[in-house]
């Protein structure tokens, strides 16, 4: 029973995306996938702090510069998809699922581009 206790805490959403997630070894986080308007989830991708951001219509995940720990302040941007999620506050609701599936498709799309730069 305490391995249930402890993957209900790790996996609060209990989906596959999440457990591929913790499943990198370039990923982590504090297991928070949450709040509303907007919602939020920090972590870390490959030595690169990050953050997801669902507000209003459109949600964006932005791998500050190496070094700085809140990727907000646009001058310190790595690497920035952001992309529209639907009309009005929808997306200050996004289901956490989907919010860690749109995670995991910006890491991939991060990686891809890393590995294209010299």
């Amino acid at each position: 029973m305490a391995g249930d206790a402890r993957d209900a805490h790790r996996f609060p959403t209990n989906s596959a995306v999440e457990r591929r997630l913790e499943a990198d070894p370039g990923f982590s986080w504090d297991g928070q996938c949450g709040g509303l308007c907007p919602v939020i989830v920090e972590f870390m991708i490959d030595g690169f702090h990050a953050q997801f951001r669902a507000r209003d219509t459109h949600w964006s995940v932005v791998v500050a510069i190496h070094g700085v720990i809140d990727p907000k302040n646009e001058s310190e941007e790595f690497f920035k998809i952001e992309s529209h999620y639907a009309d009005g506050f929808a997306a200050g609701y996004i289901p956490a699922i989907q919010a860690l599936e749109f995670v995991e498709a910006s890491i991939k799309a991060f990686r891809q581009v890393r590995s294209l730069t010299p």
